[in-house]
């Protein structure tokens, strides 16, 4: 190891990835002296900083003295991956004391997508003071209109890093009338340009619900059980070059959430496969159930190129997209040349249940609405050759033309939905699907 004398100055560099969060300690800006990497906690990112971070101190050599470390740098991908990847949750912002121009300059409307832009009468001026009076009526009706529509909202005032009353009086306005969460630009960006912080709080508030209901719902599903839900986060990439195994032989339930495009499907395909074959409990979540049902296509009926024309052309498109349904008594359409987020199957829907089938048991029902989120959908043309090894399709739509639910009837519990159950789960109403699979996790911990 490089001696580091008590003159050179340290500079310490974090970054966050899908799958490890890196640190590595330059001295001098040029000679790397320590190395060391984590596994990314995404639920709580500081949790794999921190270990990452102990980690390379712990390899300084002996005598270095910590105070020399002059410079810390922190990076992350995930939020990269979310932008290549188009996987944003729509947002309201609440630009206050904004003009046309400010606007059109803060990017937000070309950003936006489905997003929601608000001017709010408000502001302040280069020196703190109040511009004019905050429009709390204004903020109310926004977020009475819009607070159905959207996943989280943004605040950015004019010169809110001068004064931030404005700011943070809108989020507690906003926070009284919708539990979503709301970002403040103030809180990200210290610098002055008001429409460059305004674009960066509704990108910080497109990313926060990406995983905040999935985790809500795990933990709902502990409290019906009396567990603590401990979660472990694996990036499915790492399963297309080594085997799962040693990753998931430990656990005692695997849920596949949702997610779009191509990038670690096959990964995902593998876990749920060694879900299937090892009786470990299985909650896949839309694209979830999707690789699912691929998996059971491949592995058990010997379709060997069954896929998802969501990754290309295929000449077996066990998952394709759907080009009409029903919505109520209004038939809608759309072809392979629709924009990818107007034109999805976004809201609630009806599902019924098949008699005796465990999601039934699970609802204590034969029918039921869940909340939709999807472009893609398993092809009925392979129904009847799933089902013949084993594959249960026990949610359909009421027309019988959409699969909702699958199961595996010779499994513990193997559930495969194609909504989002995640977005109806409540702290002291959990939903019966998260509650079900926490329950059959822990019977699973007992058996090993």
């Amino acid at each position: 190891m490089t001696s580091i004398t008590a003159a050179r100055d340290l500079w310490l560099g974090l970054d966050t990835g899908g799958t490890y969060t890196d640190a590595v300690l330059l001295a001098d800006g040029r000679e790397v002296v320590a190395s060391a990497k984590s596994l990314t906690t995404p639920w709580n990112l500081a949790i794999g900083i921190g270990r990452a971070l102990r980690a390379v101190l712990d390899l300084l050599p002996q005598g270095t003295n910590r105070a020399n470390i002059t410079l810390v740098s922190m990076s992350t991908t995930l939020a990269t991956n979310a932008v290549v990847e188009n996987r944003f949750s729509p947002v309201c912002t609440l630009v206050i004391g904004f003009d046309d121009a400010m606007v059109e300059r803060s990017l937000l409307l070309r950003h936006g997508g489905r997003d929601i832009v608000i001017r709010v009468p408000g502001g302040h001026s280069a020196t703190g003071d109040e511009s004019a009076p905050l429009d709390e009526a204004a903020i109310n009706r926004a977020v009475i209109e819009h607070a159905e529509r959207v996943e989280a909202f943004a605040v950015a005032a004019n010169f809110s890093v001068r004064n931030p009353a404005h700011e943070l009086r809108a989020r507690k306005l906003i926070r009284a009338l919708s539990p979503k969460p709301v970002t403040c630009a103030h809180e990200l960006s210290s610098k002055l340009d008001a429409p460059r912080r305004a674009l960066t709080a509704a990108l910080n508030a497109r990313l926060t619900p990406q995983i905040r209901h999935l985790i809500e719902a795990l933990s709902h599903g502990g409290i019906a059980n009396k567990v603590q839900v401990n979660l472990d986060w694996i990036e499915s990439e790492v399963f297309e070059n080594e085997d799962p195994a040693p990753f998931l032989e430990h656990v005692d339930g695997i849920l596949v959430p949702g997610g779009f495009g191509q990038r670690g499907a096959e990964g995902k395909i593998r876990a749920a496969r060694f879900a299937r074959e090892h009786d470990v409990p299985y909650f896949g979540i839309c694209f979830g159930m999707q690789m699912a049902v691929i998996e059971a296509a491949r592995n058990l009926c010997g379709i060997e190129a069954a896929n998802s024309t969501e990754f290309g052309a295929t000449s077996e498109p066990v998952v394709g997209l759907m080009t009409e349904w029903m919505k109520g008594n209004e038939l809608q359409k759309r072809g392979a040349a629709s924009d990818l987020g107007g034109t999805m199957r976004l809201g609630a829907y009806p599902a019924v249940l098949a008699r005796g089938s465990k999601v039934a048991d699970i609802y204590h029902a034969d029918e039921i609405s869940e909340r939709h989120r999807h472009r893609y959908e398993v092809n009925t043309a392979y129904k009847d050759r799933l089902a013949q090894h084993g594959m249960r399709f026990s949610g359909m739509s009421p027309d019988g033309l959409l699969p909702e639910i699958i199961e595996f009837d010779d499994h513990p519990w193997f559930i495969g939905v194609q909504f989002h159950p995640e977005l109806k789960s409540r702290p002291f109403a959990p939903h019966p699907l998260f509650s079900s699979f926490i329950g059959a996790a822990v019977e699973q911990s007992r058996l090993v």
